[in-house]
């Protein structure tokens, strides 16, 4: 099976991202370099976030330190050896100990490519830290939940909605073109995509979250069925949380139905993109061949620079639409 990045990062990615690695593995050569180590690097943020027993304080400096890294504003690590000693995943440790082997691969993809990476990496450390320092104090005894609806919406696309952004500004540079008003619905698709699966997640993992103080159902929509984070864990207020979950599972499922169409001319851009690249006198577009992402041709840097500004999206809300 060919290499996606190098050996040694691809055994990281093998083992820490388990059934994702295959669909890293059927991703277009042109995107799919990328996608993997922006994937290595946001796990190993996430690893930090999530060491059990690691003081807030040490691991949110620790984040900021590797984010200052990925942005190339210092060439020092953070020391992760404690964080690693912590884990209990031996993937999770090994991830920890090689932190800087994916930060030097970062190096040889092209500016543009390297600020989409460094890009969607500040957002979602961002929204670590964030959330460290939003449930710093949570315990089993003390739920602390979000306050509004604007708050998860910020949520979701921190974690989530930009990772489909991510992909979606990738896809617009390697592998086909769209006009204006098409880049726009498929740049709001890919963040509403990334919300609803973020939202599918909570909407799983309330007992646990629960269970560790925190709470990611805005405490004002809670609060409009006479609920309290606590009830949740009541078996007796099952039918006052119905009508709260209910409207979210819908919410996550009307993030997924607005991504789900692909508009034509997009389909068409991406045939006559092709096209172009064919060689002379072939009748059929050539197979994607995997590209060593440090040898890809560089378009011209005004043309490829990412647009950095976020795009709006219809705010992620749990109530019922209006009919």
């Amino acid at each position: 099976m060919s290499k996606l990045i190098h050996q040694a990062i691809d055994s990281l990615l093998k083992e820490t991202s388990r059934s994702f690695y295959l669909t890293l593995k059927a991703l277009p050569p042109r995107i799919g370099p990328q996608i993997g180590l922006g994937y290595l690097l946001a796990r190993i943020a996430d690893t930090v976030a999530d060491s059990k027993g690691g003081p807030t304080n040490q691991r949110l400096l620790a984040l900021e330190q590797f984010n200052e890294r990925i942005q190339g504003r210092t060439d020092a690590l953070p020391n992760l050896a404690i964080l690693a000693r912590l884990q209990r995943d031996p993937a999770e440790v090994q991830l920890l100990e090689n932190a800087a082997a994916p930060l030097t691969y970062l190096e040889q993809f092209s500016d543009a490519d390297r600020q989409r990476i460094r890009q969607v990496l500040d957002t979602i450390t961002g929204g670590q830290m964030l959330d460290l320092q939003r449930f710093a104090y949570a315990t089993g005894d003390t739920i602390i939940p979000l306050a509004r609806e604007e708050e998860l919406d910020d949520y979701t696309y921190r974690v989530a909605g930009c990772v489909g952004e991510f992909w979606t500004h990738l896809s617009l540079a390697h592998l086909f073109e769209a006009d204006a008003a098409t880049e726009a619905r498929l740049l709001e698709t890919g963040v509403r995509f990334g919300k609803g699966l973020q939202l599918v997640n909570i909407l799983r993992d309330i007992p646990a979250d629960l269970r560790m103080g925190r709470c990611y159902l805005p405490s004002a929509v809670l609060a409009e069925h006479d609920l309290t984070p606590r009830d949740l864990l009541t078996p007796e207020t099952i039918d006052r949380f119905r009508p709260v979950y209910v409207p979210a599972v819908s919410a996550a499922r009307r993030q997924h139905a607005a991504s789900a169409h692909r508009p034509a001319d997009s389909r068409a851009a991406t045939r006559a993109k092709r096209a172009r690249h064919r060689k002379p006198n072939q009748g059929q577009p050539p197979r994607d061949q995997a590209v060593d992402p440090a040898n890809r041709p560089r378009r011209a840097v005004a043309a490829a620079q990412p647009k950095t500004a976020r795009r709006p999206t219809p705010c992620l809300s749990l109530h019922a639409p209006e009919r």
